[in-house]
């Protein structure tokens, strides 16, 4: 969700927040510190904002994916990027629509 907290693994990944930058789709995490095989960083707003209708058998203000996106990290220093596609979904309470 927007706001969360997300830490993201894996090797020779950048060493300072300075150098780093992570972006969900093409809108930019706010990293909170980054140490070469650990990133954390805020996920920033999603671009859906209109809860959807729910699905199945889901009561009203069951959360439901609205929006996934790709995660793509780059070292700024070295311009070497990696993208996770498809990796980070967005959720929202659904609502019921009425008769």
């Amino acid at each position: 969700q927007a706001g969360d907290l997300i830490e993201l693994d894996g090797t020779n990944l950048p060493t300072s927040v300075v150098n780093t930058q992570v972006l969900f789709n093409s809108r930019a995490g706010i990293v909170q510190s980054a140490n070469g095989t650990v990133i954390t960083v805020t996920a920033p707003p999603g671009t859906v904002t209109t809860n959807p209708t729910c699905t199945g058998t889901n009561p009203a203000g069951t959360l439901q994916v609205v929006e996934t996106v790709p995660i793509s990290v780059t070292n700024i220093a070295t311009t070497c990027n990696v993208v996770a596609a498809q990796s980070f979904s967005y959720e929202l309470p659904c609502v019921i629509p009425a008769p």
